[in-house]
């Protein structure tokens, strides 16, 4: 909410500084607002079934609202085709394998 009318605060004070009759030809319009999703990177170097924290976070990837938040996943490892590497790899925005970089 805080954002939120920040945001239209700026809005108004930008349209207002920008409309004023003394301001040079040359000014330009601000810039559009940033991309409304936020990008959220994980990085793992044991993404397998036998690691212990995968069996404890690999629904987290599927619990942010896909609305707001893109799930960017950086696996250090190779796939050992189990169900919970799976699991992340579908729930996640983007999956990247990094263990032949």
């Amino acid at each position: 909410m805080i954002r939120l009318i920040s945001h239209r605060h700026a809005l108004r004070t930008s349209v207002h500084a920008l409309s004023q009759p003394w301001l040079p030809r040359h000014i330009y319009p601000p810039p559009a607002p940033p991309a409304r999703k936020i990008n959220v990177g994980y990085v793992s170097s044991d993404l397998t079934q036998s690691h212990p924290l995968v069996q404890l976070i690999q629904s987290v990837f599927g619990l942010h609202d896909s609305g707001d938040f893109n799930v960017i996943v950086y696996a250090m490892n190779s796939t050992d085709n189990s169900q919970c590497r799976r699991k992340i790899e579908r729930d996640c925005t983007r999956f990247v394998d990094c263990s032949t970089w």
